[in-house]
């Protein structure tokens, strides 16, 4: 699905979106960063700490055209820039659409960000501690059916 493919919503708007969800919602604290792989943002809800973060594109990966054909670089960065606010556009609706589910009772705040909720002893997501074994069990086909006999 191509959510905001087109969209001309800059990133620093995007931005700004996120930090007025999270006031919206009653968020206690926030930070939020970036660097030339990631964007995160970083915030207290009802006591529960949560680093929500996604994958930016890569620059290097538009050098080309769908065709292969080698592209300009300037014609690379406006395509790898719309990318970028394209991805944001997404961590937006991502981040809202937990917050929603969260303030209309759809699911806790323990439930919807589960995986982003960060431990006290070690400040890493639950994922980020877990991921690998989660990875390993289903690589290595150890799960369990989610339904039996299937």
């Amino acid at each position: 699905m191509d959510y905001a493919k087109k969209t001309n919503v800059s990133i620093d708007s995007s931005r700004a979106e996120v930090d007025r969800l999270l006031r919206r919602a009653g968020a206690q604290k926030c930070m939020s960063g970036w660097n030339d792989d990631s964007v995160f943002v970083a915030f207290v809800l009802d006591n529960i700490p949560v680093k929500l973060s996604i994958q930016m594109p890569k620059k290097e990966k538009f050098t080309e055209t769908e065709t292969g054909r080698q592209r300009k670089q300037s014609a690379a960065n406006q395509v790898w820039e719309q990318a970028c606010r394209q991805r944001m556009r997404e961590f937006c609706l991502l981040l809202k659409s937990k917050l929603v589910a969260v303030s209309n009772g759809l699911q806790s705040i323990e439930h919807e960000f589960y995986a982003d909720i960060c431990l006290p002893s070690t400040g890493k997501t639950i994922f980020e501690t877990q991921g690998n074994f989660i990875n390993e069990a289903i690589t290595s086909g150890k799960l369990q059916p989610l339904l039996p006999g299937f």
